[in-house]
């Protein structure tokens, strides 16, 4: 029976629970479905990232992808973000996390992508619904 976890307008369905973390580069990325990731230049990988849809160009070929970074808050705009990180900084303030959808636009094919595979993907999920019950006690 597949697993299916919901993270703002993205559902994902795992059906397997195999494999391990894997590194593709930029036109294995595009073509791979939705997915947790983390992406960088060699082994310098940066916030963790959910993958959506993969944009393509008139001949068909995979050109670019939309993505929710899960390591920033919301902002109407960066102005408001600087703001916000600062206040947090030095008020210990917090803001909710930004689950909107956004263009990579990043056409840098020397870009490789962490990718988390279902087995993953199942572990993070299991630890962080640990973690929310020891918070709410």
């Amino acid at each position: 029976m597949p697993l299916q976890y919901t993270v703002g307008m993205v559902t994902l369905m795992l059906t397997h629970l195999g494999g391990v973390m894997k590194i593709l580069n930029k036109k294995e990325f595009l073509d791979q479905g939705v997915c947790l990731f983390c992406r960088g230049p060699t082994f310098l990988f940066g916030g963790l990232c959910l993958k959506g849809k993969t944009l393509y160009d008139n001949d068909g070929q995979a050109i670019d992808f939309y993505y929710t970074d899960l390591c920033i808050i919301e902002s109407l705009n960066s102005e408001q973000l600087s703001d916000r990180l600062e206040e947090m900084v030095n008020t210990g303030k917090s803001h909710d996390i930004n689950m909107c959808e956004s263009r990579d636009g990043c056409f840098d094919d020397s870009e490789i992508f962490l990718v988390y595979e279902p087995n993953d993907v199942h572990l993070l999920f299991t630890t962080i619904r640990s973690l929310g019950r020891q918070l709410t006690q």
